[in-house]
């Protein structure tokens, strides 16, 4: 019933249930309407809390603010040049300064972002009664549940600031001992990718471009932690594990994403799970063994060796590896460019390269999520 009076008068409507919050120096909740002068007939909304009304909003408003923190409230306020918005006061309260305190003002919270649908279409179906519309479904702004701010207890709340923060790994709250901690990230997740079967093409664009942020970041993580990992086999060597391949027909050994094969030509009796040295080798100009012999003098991997060393049933060796490969010519040719400090997409700009394999999974790795 509230939304149905609300949308046919839509922003006078909204502006007249309650007083501007700008001026106040109270502890309350807000709400923020936001709409394009171009279509005024649509809107977006956001329920929010402060412990001072005036200094929060005043916060909101700074745009340099907004993007150094990125949300999805702060996407859609700032997606076009015509947006508008205005504050409204929905309620007010004393400062909190206890865990039952802070409660009230988060069921505060809570109870204006049902009243204006303004959480997640999972939210709303898990609180609401079954008897109301969902007009508002799938539109809204807020995406954490307000139930779980700052009454949690300093140690939880700490970790839960942290796992927004993307400081340590998201996953790990997952799988988090403590029950209060995997509820907080099992909603958080949720909340979120809820987003991404949103109705409104905003919302749907706010939760692509933060997947494409978080594939990026992952990519430039896991291209740091391959070039720190390839740079110790290059200053000093690294012991790795013989491995049989092809039926046991090949004996080869790893570095990363790129094998090396041991040519049988060169004698060794090693077996599968023989323990050796492997170092890499990188000069200014073609090396006299350079592992892919068949490398034309432009490409990188004509200044690449590579050597092995350890023992066999014959005892000591210390050999270098080499193939006639025209394959391998492409794959050292990427290796080169990791090793000479490269991003992967730098290096798929050249040519004569191989990157088969060579993206990590995302959802492992360290990312800054936003949940507001």
């Amino acid at each position: 019933m509230v939304l149905d009076n609300l949308i046919s008068e839509v922003k006078n409507r909204l502006r007249a249930i309650g007083k501007c919050p700008e001026h106040s120096k109270g502890s309350g909740v807000y709400l923020h309407i936001l709409w394009r002068q171009c279509r005024p007939e649509r809107f977006w909304l956001y329920v929010g809390q402060a412990i001072n009304l005036s200094d929060r909003l005043r916060t909101h408003n700074d745009p340099y603010r907004r993007r150094r923190n990125p949300s999805l409230h702060y996407h859609v306020w700032d997606s076009a040049a015509d947006m508008e918005s205005t504050f409204v006061t929905l309620a007010e309260s004393d400062i909190p300064t206890c865990p039952t305190t802070q409660l009230f003002l988060n069921l505060q919270e809570v109870w204006m972002s049902l009243i204006f649908q303004t959480l997640t279409s999972l939210r709303l179906d898990e609180y609401l009664p079954r008897s109301v519309a969902r007009l508002w479904s799938g539109s809204h702004l807020n995406v954490a549940l307000p139930l779980w701010q700052g009454f949690t207890g300093k140690e939880e709340q700490a970790a839960m600031e942290d796992a927004c923060g993307g400081r340590l790994s998201f996953q790990q709250y997952l799988q988090s001992s403590d029950p209060t901690i995997r509820q907080w990230a099992r909603d958080a997740r949720d909340a979120f990718n809820d987003i991404r079967n949103s109705p409104d093409p905003i919302l749907r664009e706010y939760y692509k471009d933060l997947h494409l942020q978080r594939r990026i970041k992952a990519q430039k993580t896991w291209d740091e932690k391959q070039f720190q990992n390839l740079k110790r086999h290059l200053s000093t060597g690294m012991t790795t594990v013989v491995q049989e391949s092809h039926g046991g027909t090949i004996d080869e050994v790893h570095c990363g994403k790129f094998r090396f094969t041991i040519s049988k030509s060169l004698g060794l009796r090693l077996g599968d799970g023989a323990r050796v040295s492997l170092q890499l080798h990188l000069t200014d100009t073609r090396h006299p063994d350079c592992y892919a012999r068949k490398a034309q003098p432009r490409d990188p991997a004509s200044r690449l060796a590579a050597s092995l060393q350890g023992r066999d049933a014959l005892g000591s060796f210390h050999v270098w590896l080499k193939t006639e490969g025209t394959h391998n010519v492409n794959k050292m040719n990427s290796l080169v460019d990791i090793l000479e400090g490269f991003s992967l997409e730098e290096s798929r700009m050249f040519e004569r390269r191989w990157h088969g394999q060579a993206q990590r999974p995302c959802d492992k790795s360290s990312r800054k999520n936003v949940y507001t």
